[in-house]
């Protein structure tokens, strides 16, 4: 028997297949790829796509398989999500700086070992063509081809992987960034809204209202946990500039030593003066892209024209 089973912490996850009995192609046609010897779908963990259980089962049966399904929609809290998936982006940069480190050193082995060979050989020595040293200098000229080849190749294997763990880093820095957050914030505020609006067109004894139920109350929990991010960001010295920090007539910079007007505060970014031309319409800047503040009175009494370098 195949069991196609889901949690939380460990995805959607297919066991029961054997070598060449055919599931393994209905199961990829499906969604799922063999990982950790098991089939499993990518990207499955906390998210449940019950579509694609149901049509793998569906799909496994038909060509048949017996089949069973076992799912535990149980939500896990958000700080452990959050914690394991910043210890896999750590394990995996470390995991890819190592993969890096080795190639490296493979180049540079390779490197040396063609220039050790080079120094036997004097500058400018061509290959004397009918002499008896012919064929040994075209397998030395040769094995330093291939020492370089394997340097380079070595050496762009090394920048990839020195890429990977990069961006492993980064993606996990961008995650926690303060902004980002707030973003996300948003995005889960405006989808708890929806569904609230979606519970009143259902009674309790609807199939659906314990569902829509149960989500609000995981976005509840989500909400709560990354307002406490910010609020921990903050506590820890982080300026977080929100409308309320800004008026019309104040200054601002954004990314360099220049300050310009505020013409508008918006909900999500402030309105300057168009850099090119007055007469063109405001440019927003995003709060998140604000490196200073001053009122007006501050500015005027540090003497700066707009657009005047501090």
């Amino acid at each position: 028997m195949i069991t196609i089973s889901h949690t939380h912490a460990e995805g959607t996850v297919a066991e029961g297949t054997s070598k060449g009995d055919g599931a393994g192609d209905v199961l990829k046609a499906n969604g799922f790829w063999f990982r950790y010897g098991a089939w499993r779908i990518r990207g499955s963990r906390d998210r449940m796509s019950s579509w694609r259980i149901e049509a793998a089962a569906k799909a496994l049966r038909a060509a048949g398989f017996e089949v069973a399904v076992e799912v535990d929609d149980t939500p896990r809290p958000t700080a452990e999500v959050e914690a394991e998936r910043a210890e896999r982006a750590d394990s995996r940069a470390g995991r890819f700086a190592g993969y890096a480190q080795n190639a490296a050193k493979r180049s540079a082995a390779a490197e040396a070992g063609a220039r050790e060979i080079q120094k036997h050989i004097p500058f400018g020595q061509p290959v004397l063509v009918g002499h008896h040293s012919e064929a040994g200098h075209r397998r030395v000229l040769a094995r330093i081809d291939r020492g370089w080849d394997k340097a380079v190749e070595e050496g762009r294997k090394a920048t990839h992987w020195e890429g990977r763990a990069q961006s492993a880093e980064i993606s996990q820095q961008y995650r926690e960034n303060v902004y980002v957050t707030l973003r996300r914030i948003d995005r889960l505020e405006a989808e708890r809204r929806r569904l609230a609006r979606d519970l009143d067109r259902f009674s309790e004894d609807s199939p659906a209202y314990p569902r829509i139920t149960a989500k609000l109350a995981q976005l509840d929990e989500q909400i709560a946990h990354w307002k406490a991010h910010v609020a921990a960001a903050e506590a820890a010295g982080k300026k977080v500039w929100r409308p309320t920090d800004f008026a019309k007539g104040d200054y601002i910079q954004c990314g360099g030593s220049r300050w310009h007007r505020v013409l508008r505060v918006n909900t999500k970014s402030v309105s300057l003066r168009n850099p090119d031309s007055p007469n063109l319409a405001p440019v927003p800047i995003p709060y998140d892209k604000v490196t200073g503040h001053r009122t007006a009175a501050e500015h005027a009494a540090a003497n700066l024209p707009e657009g005047g370098r501090a």
